[in-house]
This record gives C-alpha cells, structure tokens and sequence, in this order.
C-alpha cells in the first residue's frame, strides 16, 4: 500500500474517507499547529503535502531554503473572518498599539490585519504582530490574555463570543 503523509488544521472529509477504502493510498493524517510548523515538516521532509492557504505557500517560496512549493488544488473559494477583540477593545480604532495574534508574521492575515488597521487611521507599525499557531491556536491565545486581538472564521468567532471576548 502506498502512503502520503499529509498535515492540515482541519482533516477534509475526503482525505477520511478515501483512508477507509480498501486498497487505496493509505493517508497519515496529522492536525498541526501553524503554517510554520507546515513549512518545517514540508522541508524537513516530514510530510509530503500540506493542506493550507496560497498565501502561506506565497510566503514559504519567499523565505530562505527551498522556492518550489506549489498549488495543486484549491479547496475552498474563502474563509469568512471576524476580527474578534478582548473585552477592553471596543472597535478597530481601540486596536492601536495592540498585539495582534496571528498564525504566521508574513502570511495574508497579518496583510488583512494591516489593511483593516490603515482605514480605522492606525499606522500598523506601531501594532504588534505574535505568532501563535493556526486558528485553534489563536482562539485559545486571546482567551488567555495573549494577545488584544485575532482574525477567526467559524465556529472560533461565535465561540469567543459566547466566551464573552468579540470584535
């Protein structure tokens, strides 16, 4: 049986099934923690592909070891995020000089984030941007205090929410 190693922050039912069925490639599925953590196991030859976002791979041929990272399928058209903020930030312009979480300082998060931050009049240089993981990861961050404020898709958006933090 063949075997592809695969890592992605939420396993496609596809990728489950396809394991299940007799004689197919066998897929060792591995959740992981960031779109760092991606690039480290994709150049260390941990795993053979990864189930992310194009600006990630954008930003991994941009950084110092190997420029060969390519597409090959898009799974989703978009993400809905929330900008979702700790009690004490009332509105984007409450963000200025604010930690801001993200998965990975030069993915297209931060890139939304320093946008959102220009048209509320904040010059995005004097926010700061942490690392913290994939969504998961930054959900549990600005729980504990980590950080001001995050960008999230569902179900984290209307779970922070229901935490009593939101945007």
């Amino acid at each position: 049986m063949n075997h592809i190693n695969v890592m992605w922050f939420v396993a496609l039912p596809l990728a489950v099934l396809a394991g299940q069925a007799p004689g197919a490639t066998a897929i060792q599925a591995s959740r992981n923690p960031s779109s760092d953590a991606q690039f480290k196991a994709l150049v260390a030859g941990e795993v053979d592909a990864v189930v992310s976002a194009i600006d990630n791979v954008i930003g991994w041929n941009r950084r110092l070891g190997p420029k060969d990272f390519r597409v090959v399928a898009q799974v989703e058209p978009t993400t809905p995020l929330a900008l979702v903020a700790a009690p004490d930030r009332k509105s984007v312009a409450d963000l200025r000089g604010a930690n801001l979480l993200v998965d990975a300082v030069d993915n297209g998060f931060v890139i939304a984030l320093q946008a959102m931050s220009r048209e509320a009049g904040i010059d995005e240089n004097g926010c700061g941007f942490t690392p913290a993981g994939g969504v998961t990861e930054q959900y549990q961050a600005l729980l504990d205090g980590r950080g001001d404020a995050t960008l999230l898709g569902q179900p984290f958006a209307t779970q922070a929410a229901e935490a009593g933090v939101g945007g």
